[in-house]
């Protein structure tokens, strides 16, 4: 069996092929992408940032749907205490908000916030910390 070495900028274009090449779910052989290897697998239970735009958010906040790593839905149950929520309305201001440790409600969590959403992957998906900013779509 022969292997393949790719070096220098053949191997970058290569990552990027193989990130930008979507997913997709067949019942035969799981997740893969179009190249034909697999996804990006998740073990349940470990915890993961992705950035993405919050899709709905309901019930006051408490209920976020969001994409995954493998662009599946998420559903997220955001806790009133335990997670943590930083706002600012420009995203070059989010670490200063985080800095000075101003935090916001679930409440005011609003559909379309772009935010850095780091959670526990499996059951409840309990984001640890939510880092948003607001873009126009």
């Amino acid at each position: 069996m022969k292997k393949l070495m790719i070096t220098g900028l053949g191997a970058l274009f290569a990552v990027i092929a193989f990130a930008a090449a979507p997913v997709t779910a067949t019942a035969s052989s799981g997740l893969t992408n179009n190249a034909g290897t697999p996804a990006v697998q998740i073990a349940e239970g470990k915890k993961i940032s992705v950035f993405r735009r919050l899709d709905k958010v309901e019930d006051g906040g408490k209920l976020i749907t969001f994409k995954g790593p493998n662009q599946e839905i998420v559903k997220a149950k955001v806790n009133g205490s335990r997670t943590k929520i930083y706002y600012a309305k420009k995203s070059n201001k989010v670490a200063k908000a985080m800095k000075a440790g101003k935090t916001i409600k679930r409440s005011k969590l609003k559909t379309g916030y772009i935010c850095k959403i780091t959670y526990v992957a499996g059951g409840k998906n309990e984001p640890s910390e939510l880092q948003c900013y607001f873009a126009k779509p």
